[in-house]
This record gives structure tokens, sequence and C-alpha cells, in this order.
């Protein structure tokens, strides 16, 4: 199912404090911003909202007046597939966040001061089994690169 410019805003307002669909929906509303400023507009070039199929058919499937499914964390990583590599073959800088819950920190356990969810952006990429997390008291998240 294709979301429009409304559609995506209104699930990154319902969305914005899930800890999948959160960065999920505001991964793609980064994707259509980029594509409304690098083409004819969202709606016109069909690449982007291809690539997003997967991620708009899980934000879709979410929704209350719909199946109302939990995304879990493999669906959310395949989702994201097609969107990486639609940036990496168009050189497309738009930001693609990730849920840190999909690798394991404890949202809103006692020992995370907010009770939110935690989005980490990192200065260059990295794989998922290059980075450990570690939450500290005082509400700092401390990031590393693992040893091989």
């Amino acid at each position: 199912m294709w979301m429009n410019t409304w559609e995506i805003e209104e699930a990154a307002n319902r969305f914005s404090g899930h800890p999948i669909l959160g960065p999920a929906t505001k991964t793609l509303q980064n994707l259509e911003r980029w594509t409304n400023s690098h083409s004819d507009g969202w709606p016109y070039w069909q690449k982007p909202s291809r690539a997003a199929a997967k991620l708009m058919e899980m934000i879709e499937a979410a929704h209350p007046f719909r199946d109302g499914k939990e995304p879990t964390e493999a669906e959310y990583k395949a989702a994201l597939r097609p969107v990486k590599a639609f940036r990496t073959r168009q050189g497309a800088d738009f930001e693609i966040v990730v849920a840190v819950a999909a690798w394991g920190l404890l949202i809103g356990s006692t020992d995370h001061s907010c009770h939110a969810p935690c989005v980490v952006k990192f200065d260059q990429p990295m794989a998922e089994d290059e980075f450990k997390l570690d939450y500290r008291h005082g509400g700092t998240v401390k990031v590393w690169r693992s040893q091989p």
C-alpha cells in the first residue's frame, strides 16, 4: 500500500513514541522529504516508494483501524534493506533512523531514567555486529565499536 504525505505525517505523529514504528515512520518521512527535494515529488518518482513498500506495509499493518499488528525486529530490518539499497544506489543523504530497541536496549526499564524509546545516531555507518550499547545511570548511553 502506498502512503501519501498526509498519511506519512499522521503515522509519524501516531507512532512517535514506539520503539520500532517511531524510527520507521521517521525514516519514511525522511525519504519522502528527500524525494520531494530531489525530484518532481513523492507521488511522481516511483523508485523511492517502491524501495519503501515493505516499510509502508509494516506501518499500515500496525494502524489500530487496520490489523494493529505489532512489528517484529526482523520485519523492521527486512523493511529497511531496500531503503538502504536505494539510498546507496542514488547517493542519497536522507537519514535512516536506527531503533535501539531492535538491538537489545531495554526500553522502559527501571534503569532508563526517561522511560522513553531511544534512538542512537552514528557519525558513520556501522553494522549491527560492529557496536555495543551500555546504559549508564544519569541518562547516558555509551556506544563503542566491538572488538573482533
